[in-house]
């Protein structure tokens, strides 16, 4: 799990909730039934389905889930416990506890890039805290997700490359997205898609 902070195209940013878990279920990874997350002192809950879910690889396991959910009426997601209950289509289920702890997002996006003469550039902003490790997720002219690259972590406020390496990585990779974590790797900050140019 995972709390996100999106940026909209205005610059604005709204939370989004990251939520996936590891099915396995012996009639087969079709036989995924629903999802439903619950907010344990306030009842709220959110229910994902075959169709709005989708999976993630990681190595030989397939998570499934969603990383958009919005909170109640676009407001944050409460802190505090929150169960989530999996069930395959015959109603078998596992359910899954994990507390909820609100990080401290930095006030303005963690990182800053930009372009210029078939260069890429990326500097830390300063407050962005304990929000270090930042991804470059590369997406095709269909908006498709090709490659997700780890920029190396030098030390230093600025990191540099060229463009021309990043579609190296993947085949008609048009779109950049940059996407911070923190250390605890339980929050992020996406920010808006820029075209390669």
């Amino acid at each position: 799990m995972q709390l996100l902070r999106v940026q909209e195209e205005s610059g604005n940013f709204t939370e989004r909730l990251s939520v996936f878990a590891f099915f396995d279920d012996p009639d087969g990874n079709a036989d995924f039934g629903e999802m439903e997350l619950t907010h344990s002192d306030t009842g709220l809950f959110w229910v994902i389905t075959p169709d709005e879910s989708f999976v993630r690889l990681r190595g030989q396991n397939r998570w499934t889930g969603v990383n958009n959910l919005a909170g109640p009426a676009g407001k944050q997601f409460p802190s505090g416990n929150y169960s989530l209950k999996i069930s395959d289509l015959a109603g078998n289920e596992d359910i899954y506890v994990f507390e909820l702890v609100r990080p401290v997002f930095p006030e303005s996006a963690p990182v800053a890039f930009s372009m210029s003469g078939g260069e890429w550039e990326l500097n830390m902003n300063p407050d962005a805290g304990d929000f270090v490790h930042t991804f470059f997720l590369l997406y095709n002219s269909g908006e498709e997700l090709v490659y997700s690259w780890r920029v190396p972590g030098t030390g230093q406020p600025q990191t540099r490359g060229t463009i021309s390496a990043l579609k190296t990585l993947g085949r008609d990779i048009t779109f950049l997205q940059c996407y911070t974590e923190n250390a605890a790797e339980t929050a992020g900050v996406l920010l808006t898609p820029v075209r390669l140019e």
